[in-house]
């Protein structure tokens, strides 16, 4: 198994390969990649290209994005992890990068030995949402329905994820069930929503919030112990039902 491969910074945070003793120096002009371990249209993806531009006028070096999504964000966090240790290779991702080993079975580095943290770029709560054409307005409505057979469906950026958190722990404080669709990112788990193919999404409200805006989805609930200064039209869970209740991405 790699050796403390990449420096972290987790958002997203960021991971790089970290200097190892035997490792070449990092000089020249080779481009730097930034792995984003999940699809285009995430909050992950968004972080990272507003983070890349003073990045790379930081480092003076060229800083290429490369999203590679899959398995909850293991799929690009393995890459980083077997990349050289020379600092040319990094990873931009969330919180799923130390949560999802405690969700899949086995994983093919340590999410924590391999990887050595550089810095916190952000966090925001997560956003429950519905198609419009659903029955679901308020959180009450979406209660009600998690207590009939396997409750409605829902999708998420993948298991682990701060929208697959939010369920599981709404649903252990209610004693309601639903059915979790896990995508390849936040940015397919919101299409699927906007298509109509799921009646609810859960992402981050940096995620979401544009199609909220838009009326494209309808917000139902947030995360957070106040309002969103940008949604201030969402309740949140704690002034709904849960006291104390609160999840962050």
């Amino acid at each position: 198994m790699p050796t403390r491969r990449a420096l972290p910074l987790l958002a997203a945070p960021l991971i790089l390969p970290r200097p190892a003793r035997a490792q070449a120096p990092f000089q020249g002009d080779r481009p730097i990649r930034a792995v984003v371990p999940f699809p285009p249209g995430g909050v992950v993806d968004v972080v990272a290209r507003l983070l890349v531009p003073p990045l790379a006028e930081a480092l003076g070096r060229t800083v290429v994005i490369e999203n590679r999504g899959g398995a909850s964000g293991m799929t690009g966090a393995e890459a980083v992890a077997r990349a050289a240790p020379d600092g040319h290779t990094i990873l931009i991702t969330n919180s799923t990068h130390v949560v999802t080993p405690h969700v899949l079975p086995r994983i093919p580095f340590d999410a924590l030995a391999d990887f050595t943290p550089v810095g916190l770029v952000g966090g925001a709560p997560v956003l429950m949402a519905a198609h419009p054409a659903s029955p679901f307005r308020t959180l009450a409505d979406v209660l009600a329905a998690g207590r009939v057979g396997e409750g409605p469906h829902y999708a998420s950026a993948g298991n682990g994820s701060a929208g697959h958190l939010f369920m599981a722990q709404l649903q252990s404080l209610s004693g309601t069930r639903f059915t979790h669709v896990p995508f390849r990112g936040g940015g397919p788990a919101i299409q699927s929503a906007l298509g109509g193919q799921v009646p609810l999404v859960i992402a981050s409200v940096a995620s979401l919030g544009p199609q909220v805006t838009q009326g494209t989805l309808r917000g139902v609930v947030v995360s957070s112990l106040e309002r969103s200064s940008s949604h201030r039209e969402v309740p949140t869970v704690e002034e709904r039902c849960f006291p104390g209740f609160e999840v962050d991405a």
